[in-house]
């Protein structure tokens, strides 16, 4: 690819076809969304000028109008924050990488490039314009806008599937599904444009198309015509929608929805929102209904998710405002502490069962109905003003994003993969010819892309330039520790007492910064086992990683014998 680097606008662009399918994948106990190939690379077309700016938390490089452009920042801004309270997003220290194209599109093979779809489950259609990934320290959005508008609920939609994966410790498998799984409530997004008063959602999927109907039906002609639409109602008896309801116990006992297994990450040498307030009221009445006998379907996973899917439903929409601030900090605590009766009392003030009851009468109406949230109160989206990108962040910034989607694929679509990732070098050799150029943040791009290319000499090289410059990237100092642990064995098969300081002062680097990886945990306690001793600084990171992933077993087995390791090496230290 050629960067002109006149001010004029002649530049030569690569042709993306963006193409993107999103299938909720069902399995045993869980339940993931899978993103099939997104923006394929295929050739070159003039295109308008690159434009930059960066405000906290993001980096953007855009080739659309201002308007458009800020109305895609607005929403990745407002978004997470009008879903999620700030206790349960992470800051990455890395700020997200923001691409808005405006390039024709093209097909490729049977994929579509532009336009929308919608699932079979799916009551709107959504674009195929959009991707957002997750990976590692760091998160990308890309968008194209070419000939069209923005829609704010698309680029929800696909910003919040992922938005939870990077929590330490990590978010319960039903807060997730529930949020964004296959029947999750933000499924499809919701529905908000900017000075909008109200949020909504569509109604719930519940698994069964068959008791789906039922309820549904149920709730036409018993409950709306009756005027009980808030469903406050109190029924004597035994309520025959409750078997539709598992027992809690199995909603809230799901494992975490993504891994973030040290073994995955790592590579060792040796071894409501307060801005959200529901609108109606489920809380119990005096009236008595008789419902008509509802043969239940058994089909026990699907069932769990549809479960959670309901239970987040009604602690965020279905309650009022102060229910859900409950509802919250039972999510927050279930991720570091063990999730019982005892708990779900103490933030809700009833018990499983009655709680199964609360979710049988709220059942008909959440199939049947949108719901709505009022929205305010929320902080300004930053002013920011576009300038004309330099060549340098031009080609870190696209090189990053290509980087990006060629390790994102690299399971699953090797060819692909390995298509993106010599775009991405391509674009980094595009300022080669720049005396001079020491930024730190394409430093450690470049070396991360040769690292992952196999190419470690030359990534430690400009890893090790990268982190003299002092970058921001806990995957900088995790990877360089481990060149530099591997350099340092290779004449005796084991690091010297200097390597291993070293190692250990970027691993408290990458452990400061956000988020935080299992592998360095791991690595931390490797390096207290093979030193001599360790400083207080290093045992409280070592101490914070078991509170970070508790449910990690590798983790914590290796924290424990670290820290055991060094009270019998330095006992005055530890205490």
């Amino acid at each position: 690819m050629i960067l002109a680097q006149s001010q004029n606008y002649r530049r030569l662009w690569m042709l993306i076809a963006v193409a993107i399918v999103w299938v909720g994948v069902c399995g045993q106990e869980q339940e993931d969304i899978v993103e099939l190939p997104p923006f394929v690379v295929i050739g070159y077309t003039l295109g308008p000028a690159w434009r930059y700016a960066k405000i906290d938390g993001f980096e953007i490089l855009s080739q659309t109008s201002p308007e458009k452009t800020r109305a895609v920042v607005s929403a990745l801004w407002l978004g997470r924050q009008m879903i999620l309270p700030s206790t349960l997003l992470t800051r990455f220290s890395v700020p997200m990488i923001v691409v808005v194209f405006d390039q024709p599109p093209m097909k490729s093979g049977n994929l579509k490039s532009m336009g929308s779809v919608r699932g079979f489950n799916e009551v709107e259609e959504h674009w195929t314009n959009v991707i957002k990934r997750t990976l590692g320290d760091h998160e990308s959005f890309a968008i194209n806008l070419w000939q069209t508008e923005f829609r704010y609920s698309n680029s929800f939609r696909f910003d919040t599937f992922t938005l939870l994966a990077p929590r330490a410790p990590a978010v319960p498998g039903w807060l997730q599904r529930g949020l964004f799984g296959r029947y999750g409530l933000y499924r499809e997004g919701w529905h908000w444009r900017l000075g909008d008063q109200f949020m909504g959602v569509t109604p719930a999927w519940w698994f069964s198309d068959q008791e789906t109907a039922q309820v549904a039906q149920y709730y036409k002609t018993h409950v709306r015509e009756a005027q009980f639409s808030d469903l406050s109602l109190s029924v004597a008896g035994d309520l025959d929608l409750l078997p539709f309801i598992p027992d809690l116990r199995e909603v809230l006992s799901q494992q975490p929805a993504f891994s973030r297994s040290a073994a995955a990450t790592s590579q060792l040498p040796s071894g409501p929102p307060a801005t959200i307030q529901a609108r109606g009221s489920s809380v119990m009445g005096d009236q008595t209904i008789v419902l008509p006998k509802i043969e239940v379907i058994s089909d026990f996973p699907n069932r769990l998710a549809s479960a959670a899917a309901l239970f987040v439903r009604w602690g965020i929409y279905g309650r009022t405002r102060e229910d859900t601030r409950k509802f919250w900090l039972f999510a927050e605590r279930s991720c570091a502490e063990p999730v019982t009766e005892e708990l779900f009392q103490e933030c809700f003030g009833m018990s499983y069962e009655q709680a199964r009851l609360e979710l049988a009468r709220y059942l008909p109406q959440a199939v049947s109905e949108r719901a709505f949230a009022r929205v305010g109160g929320m902080p300004p989206v930053p002013a920011f003003k576009r300038r004309d990108a330099t060549p340098t962040e031009i080609a870190r910034v696209r090189g990053e994003w290509e980087h990006t989607e060629s390790e994102a694929l690299s399971r699953r679509f090797p060819d692909l993969a390995r298509q993106y990732r010599e775009k991405a070098r391509q674009t980094f050799s595009t300022v080669d010819d720049i005396p001079g150029e020491r930024d730190p943040q394409f430093l450690a791009s470049r070396g991360l892309l040769a690292l992952d290319s196999g190419e470690s000499a030359r990534a430690r090289e400009l890893l090790e330039l990268a982190a003299a410059g002092k970058v921001i990237s806990p995957r900088v100092y995790y990877e360089l520790a481990q060149l530099r642990w591997l350099k340092g064995s290779e004449l005796t098969g084991k690091p010297s007492a200097e390597v291993i300081d070293g190692v250990i002062a970027l691993l408290l680097t990458a452990e400061s910064e956000s988020p935080h990886l299992p592998g360095v945990y791991l690595f931390l306690a490797e390096a207290a086992l093979r030193s001599g001793e360790c400083s207080a600084e290093h045992l409280a990171a070592l101490r914070r990683g078991s509170e970070y992933f508790p449910q990690d077993g590798r983790v914590c087995s290796r924290i424990a014998a670290a820290l055991t390791h060094a009270q019998e090496a330095s006992p005055a230290v530890v205490h």
